[in-house]
């Protein structure tokens, strides 16, 4: 018995298949088998750092939310009284009583039993094993973040190189100055501005004159023949001790 198909009405197998839209346009059949993927890579041991740490610091967050607001709500309500108190009955030292600090044990207490409870729920040896894996996880986090910062300087850098090489052709093709070349050109002139100002500065000073000719009346250290203070004491050639 023949099956119902192209085989009925004589068709050929590329018509049929045309039919339902599984010829390709040079008018091949096409295949029916998917292609294969590449499988995926394995994750690496910093992956799974990453989610291991992620999922302890989901889990816990929600477990802590959950005793702390559904099941201690009733012995907060119950000894929260106990705790209605002003600053400044603390400072006075009328805080803190000791029916205070034993409702204070009882709080702790449950919270390490809440807290044994998840670690043997999630299966680990103890809390301070959950609060390694999330420091683990955050100091990877920490050296993935920095790394990713790093490269994305890097293609900013090379970005801004790029689009400042594609200003500078721009303008070169428009006939206008080479941007690179005028800035050296700029340093060069500021350069040599500054040493004719720093050469011709005491020449072009008209207060130059007078104060290096009244430095060789006075002399390099003073006084007049040049004879410094010494002249004032009577030596040299002139000064107190040559005046009649």
């Amino acid at each position: 018995m023949a099956s119902k198909g192209y085989e009925d009405d004589g068709e050929a197998p590329s018509k049929a298949l045309a039919k339902v839209g599984l010829e390709d346009e040079e008018g091949g059949v096409v295949s029916l088998v998917a292609e294969r993927k590449p499988a995926p890579s394995e994750p690496s041991e910093v992956d799974l750092t990453l989610a291991k740490g992620r999922e302890a610091v989901s889990k816990l967050t929600q477990y802590v939310n959950r005793v702390l607001n559904v099941e201690l709500f009733d012995f907060f309500d119950e000894h929260s009284r106990l705790f209605e108190q002003n600053p400044d009955e603390l400072e006075s030292g009328q805080g803190e009583s000791l029916e205070q600090y034993d409702v204070f044990l009882r709080y702790e207490r449950i919270i390490m039993e809440k807290l044994d409870a998840f670690v043997e729920e999630e299966g680990y040896g103890d809390i301070a094993e959950v609060f390694d894996v999330v420091q683990r996880a955050c100091v990877e986090d920490k050296k993935r973040a920095e790394e990713h910062t790093k490269k994305l300087m890097e293609h900013l850098q090379a970005f801004q190189q790029q689009l400042a090489a594609q200003i500078r052709t721009h303008m070169i093709a428009n006939g206008q100055a080479d941007p690179a070349e005028e800035g050296k050109s700029g340093e060069v002139g500021g350069a040599d501005a500054k040493a004719d100002a720093k050469e011709g500065g005491a020449e072009s000073n008209p207060l130059a004159e007078p104060a290096k000719a009244s430095k060789v009346a006075w002399g390099e250290k003073g006084g007049p023949g040049g004879g410094g203070d010494d002249d004032f004491k009577g030596g040299g050639g002139g000064g107190a001790a040559a005046a009649p």
